[in-house]
């Protein structure tokens, strides 16, 4: 009933999903100080629709959804973007990020591969029969390949050499001409780090903890190699001795120009129990890891003899 029943006299009931059995005589009762003064008898007969009505209706439905289904494919394969995954491991030489279509494409369609997350980069652009790298990101220079003559074989995929950690993320390539998008293909990349693992006898006086890179590495980059404390902190060109944990100062070493050499290893002296463990090498610049590696330092297992 109305809530406003009273103000509008409007007394009607409604009855949702009338079914067969609702069918029969319904009476509305007015009382005032619990004395009767009005009463209405309503008739309802509910009745079934013809099977003819019930299967058009039924019919009608089923087009609905067909034609819903058929509008959501259509949109799908119109408007959506293929997405690959490719998953390699640090220290590959290179990774291929692959997209091949089979289209008649003119001599200026213009190819461009860019990282949408989680920044976006200039990776990779081919116009006018060539590559053109004016803007690409300063972290790609040299680094990125599309195989010969594309618009022809429709080969699209881009060479990436010497993969890291930083270079995670979700790449798109966009095939146009004059704005108008032809083709487009999301591949999804992932670098998993590698973990090293050194072993040393008990009571050895120093060990090394490997971390090289091919990569061409920023200048003004900082290295960080760390437990669950600081161990080691190079940055501005320079150890950062003040940054370590106390316990690490005079015993943690870098080789000279870790960033110009691609080598960061660590060696770390006068080792003592709480030495052994997990440690993690990063690599960052503006806040943005670049580089990482994990490396486990373990005591090794004595022989049969004792050796």
């Amino acid at each position: 009933m109305s809530n406003y029943a009273q103000i509008t006299g409007d007394f009607s009931l409604t009855l949702r999903e009338p079914r067969l059995s609702d069918s029969g005589f319904y009476t509305c009762t007015f009382y005032k100080n619990e004395f009767e003064i009005r009463r209405i008898t309503v008739r309802l007969q509910v009745t079934e629709l013809p099977p003819l009505v019930v299967l058009l209706v039924f019919l009608l439905v089923v087009s609905l959804v067909v034609l819903l289904a058929v509008g959501i494919i259509a949109y799908i394969v119109h408007y959506t973007i293929p997405v690959s995954r490719v998953e390699v491991k640090e220290g590959v030489w290179f990774v291929k990020l692959p997209f091949k279509a089979q289209l008649l494409l003119p001599k200026d369609t213009t190819v461009e591969w860019s990282r949408c997350a989680p920044e976006p980069m200039k990776v990779h652009e081919y116009r006018n029969g060539g590559n053109y790298l004016v803007r690409q990101d300063e972290f790609y220079c040299n680094r990125t390949k599309m195989e010969k003559v594309p618009l022809k074989t429709g080969d699209f995929s881009l060479s990436l050499s010497n993969p890291c950690f930083r270079d995670s993320g979700s790449y798109i390539c966009t095939v146009h001409k004059d704005r108008a998008i032809l083709t487009q293909r999301v591949v999804r990349l992932r670098v998993n780090g590698v973990r090293e693992v050194v072993e040393v006898r008990t009571f050895a006086e120093s060990v090394t903890l490997p971390f090289k890179t091919r990569a061409r590495l920023p200048g003004d980059a900082t290295v960080e190699w760390r437990t669950y404390m600081m161990v080691h902190v190079f940055k501005n060109g320079r150890d950062q001795p003040e940054e370590q944990d106390h316990s690490y100062r005079g015993r943690t070493t870098m080789k000279e120009n870790p960033l110009q050499t691609g080598d960061l290893s660590l060696t770390l002296t006068n080792l003592t129990n709480k030495d052994f463990g997990v440690y993690v090498c990063t690599v960052r610049r503006d806040e943005d890891i670049i580089w990482k590696r994990e490396v486990l330092l373990r005591v090794k297992e004595r022989g049969w003899f004792g050796f």
